[in-house]
């Protein structure tokens, strides 16, 4: 039903997965973000949505429009009953991902899948699933929130989505600020363009660093392209770290080039920061980042640049 090559502008699937630990007030404005967003973008054929950590799991529901998505996630609100009943129970958030990438239902090329994560999982084995995720080029975006329940370990799901070009973000916010800090930058840049660049790159102190080369084909219709670039300045949960991580992108004294300046000020839920630059197709592009964190710990950065016209290849994985 799904035949065909995999490429970005395969039409696609939008899945919303979200935990049963949640307030319902949460679900219901993320609901209202994402329904706002995807009821314009004729790029997803397919929606779904899940809520897990709950104790008899329930099935993906798959639909063929917004609105019935809309109805489905209304009528599947968290319920305080049917959970763990114990704060220390890990997420099944896991299984849950490995029935969605076994589905028949809707396509996997390219989905994008928000997940709104309250409880850590206690398993490791995750090595079989990153490879299904990669294969399919499906995209991870987590929203981490505050007090998070079950294991211990926020690098299980860090790591998934990192590996396979997701993205991971930390928050201490449970409330609208979690919705309009977080939760709306999981399909902000996603939803609308193609992930052109990758970069993971290991920061420490303060210092510079250069990073892999970046390129605007040639081979794009339009002369000037609009870049997203975002920013995640540390692989774990909120702290004082970071004081500032400058992103340059191209020559900063010409019109082939911008920078994003990512200080404690400017990152919009204190570790994610999103701006865009216009930059001229058919150029290669210097990219670097300059940073002063307080900590000598290793940071663990997120860079992924989108960009508005459709492009027909993947970027690689750099980890």
């Amino acid at each position: 039903m799904f035949a065909g090559p995999c490429i970005p502008t395969t039409p696609t699937t939008f899945f919303f997965a979200y935990s049963n630990d949640f307030h319902y007030l949460i679900v219901e404005a993320a609901l209202q973000e994402f329904v706002s967003r995807f009821s314009r973008i004729k790029k997803y054929v397919k929606f779904a949505n899940v809520r897990f950590d709950i104790q008899q799991q329930e099935e993906i529901l798959y639909h063929d429009d917004i609105s019935s998505f809309n109805e489905s996630v209304y009528s599947h609100m968290p319920d305080s009953k049917l959970g763990f009943g114990s704060d220390n129970t890990g997420s099944n958030v896991l299984d849950i991902l490995e029935k969605y990438v076994q589905n028949t239902e809707a396509p996997l090329c390219g989905s994008l899948v928000a997940i709104i994560l309250k409880r850590n999982p206690t398993r490791q084995d995750t090595a079989r699933l990153t490879t299904l995720l990669k294969n399919n080029h499906i995209y991870i975006r987590i929203a981490e929130s505050n007090n998070m329940l079950g294991g211990t370990d926020t690098s299980i799901m860090y790591n998934l989505a990192v590996k396979t070009n997701g993205l991971y973000l930390f928050s201490e916010a449970e409330d609208q600020f979690f919705i309009s800090g977080d939760v709306k930058y999981l399909t902000y840049a996603p939803s609308e363009n193609s992930l052109i660049y990758v970069g993971n790159p290991q920061l420490s102190g303060q210092g510079s660093k250069k990073l892999p080369v970046f390129t605007i084909p040639d081979s794009m219709q339009n002369q000037i392209q609009l870049v997203f670039a975002e920013i995640n300045v540390q692989n774990h949960a909120l702290s004082n770290d970071v004081k500032e991580l400058v992103l340059h992108i191209g020559n900063q004294t010409s019109l082939y080039g911008f920078e994003v300046d990512c200080d404690m000020f400017q990152t919009r839920n204190q570790t994610f920061c999103l701006s865009a630059g216009s930059l001229t197709k058919g150029q290669n592009y210097k990219v670097s980042v300059s940073y002063n964190y307080t900590s000598t710990n290793m940071q663990n950065v997120e860079l992924r640049f989108w960009i508005y016209e459709p492009i027909n290849y993947w970027p690689g994985f750099p980890n």
